[in-house]
């Protein structure tokens, strides 16, 4: 006789190397961005605005977009979500000042300059996942994981405007990170295990960016941003609760925090942008990424939870290629509509089950695969306030990994490298925004 019972972190030995694998997810999952996010012009085109500049969400881009500027810029976006289990929330996509300097008269040489500092909400993690397990048609088991937070970044960026020309632009961001993922998991069965588990992390970041953007025709206009990596100072605390009448017969509980340093893979974009008189514009971006350069950096005492990151980051992490395109045509005097496309790449390959690090690991893990976004808005501009709405629909697909089960023998002594078989799951997510501005 086999009884199935489930992993928790310090209950075994196992424990330690079962963090160490969760933990190199966990480095993936805050090492990409949410690319839609941002002002409401920018998000209705899909972000695709690299080569055009003009707006305060370039400044997470490509900071040479600040020489476009002819005047200063105050702006504000909130914006409302609807997570994938149907609740509403809101919060601050951007905020934005830009001031704008410099010989304005000039035609050639120096034309003028802008500084501008700015807020961006790069990463939305709120949602919720619920997967349900039945044997014979009778319900076995619960798993409900539920994640919350989000990664914000300030930037502080220089531009300035040569001829007309040549746009040239360099860029500081500090990023905060504030995580809070959390799995329950209960049987169905009479006295059935329990286990209520929960991953905070929060950390500070920093990053620097250099961009150009290069009008070549007064049709075409050419951009290039280089970003480092975003090197983060993070500490994570888990916690763990247990009820299991087969493995211990009461409650077990445990819990420990451990710090470490973490950095992103550097960020390279290319863009175009064209012009269509003085009715039409059109961007295309392209952004690479390669997951496998993330590193990692532990502070813990047990050191060894941290050895096989550069493992799992060279055997399973794959370069991400992502594809924006986003449009903006005048329909009438001082209005404009949007629309854009976006395609992300999955930045992990697909894993078997002999795949080591998924055979023990503390809490549920969704990986993630390719993401498409959809997006459309519209616009006014004044001669000093200017409003824009755009709607964003994401369609992200994800390995989800439910809590790491063992089988128990007879005797009750465990059967390792048990792992679980993913579940497909494609998430819907829906954020409407607005921005608000004046120009002066």
């Amino acid at each position: 006789m086999k009884i199935k019972s489930f992993l928790v972190c310090g209950l075994l030995a196992a424990g330690v190397s079962a963090a160490s694998a969760q933990s190199a997810y966990d480095v993936l999952n805050f090492s990409h961005n949410d690319l839609a996010l941002g002002t409401a012009r920018y998000s209705a085109m899909a972000g695709a605005m690299g080569a055009f500049g003009g707006d305060a969400s370039t400044l997470r881009d490509n900071p040479a977009g600040l020489g476009v500027y002819r005047s200063c810029d105050l702006n504000f976006t909130p914006n409302l979500y609807l997570d994938n289990d149907n609740s509403l929330g809101i919060n601050v996509n951007n905020f934005g000042v830009v001031l704008n300097f410099g010989k304005r008269g000039n035609k050639s040489g120096y034309i003028t300059s802008s500084l501008g500092i700015g807020y961006d909400r790069l990463r939305n993690f709120s949602r919720t996942t619920n997967e349900d397990v039945y044997v014979e048609g009778e319900p076995y088991d619960y798993t409900t994981y539920k994640e919350d937070g989000g990664i914000g970044e300030w930037n502080f960026s220089y531009g300035l405007n040569i001829s007309n020309r040549l746009y040239l632009g360099l860029g500081f961001g500090v990023a905060s990170l504030d995580y809070e993922g959390t799995t329950l998991y209960e049987e169905a069965k009479e006295n059935g295990h329990y286990l209520d588990d929960r991953l905070d992390v929060s950390g500070t970041g920093w990053n620097f960016k250099i961009g150009a953007i290069v009008r070549a025709t007064d049709f075409m206009r050419v951009g290039l941003a280089f970003h480092t990596p975003t090197y983060y100072n993070g500490v994570k605390e888990y916690q763990d609760v247990i009820q299991s009448a087969d493995v211990i017969g009461d409650e077990y509980w445990d819990s420990y925090e451990r710090g470490y340093d973490f950095q992103t893979p550097l960020k390279l974009q290319g863009s175009l942008g064209f012009v269509i008189g003085k009715h039409a514009l059109l961007g295309i971006e392209y952004n690479y990424q390669d997951y496998k350069a993330m590193k990692v950096d532990g502070r813990y005492v047990g050191a060894g939870a941290f050895r096989d990151y550069d493992r799992v980051f060279d055997d399973e992490m794959e370069a991400s290629h992502t594809i924006k395109v986003g449009a903006e045509v005048m329909v009438a005097k001082n209005v404009a509509v949007r629309a854009g496309f976006a395609h992300v790449t999955e930045p992990i390959r697909d894993l078997s089950e002999g795949d080591v690090e998924l055979k023990e690991i503390p809490h549920s893990i969704a990986l993630p695969k390719q993401t498409n976004y959809i997006t459309v808005g519209a616009g006014y501009k004044g001669r000093v306030f200017y409003c824009d709405l755009a709607y964003v629909h994401k369609i992200k697909k994800e390995h989800y990994y439910g809590v790491s089960y063992w089988e128990l023998d007879e005797d009750k002594m465990p059967i390792y490298n048990i792992p679980l078989s993913p579940s497909e799951v494609t998430g819907h997510n829906n954020n409407i925004t607005f921005t608000f501005g004046w120009r002066f």
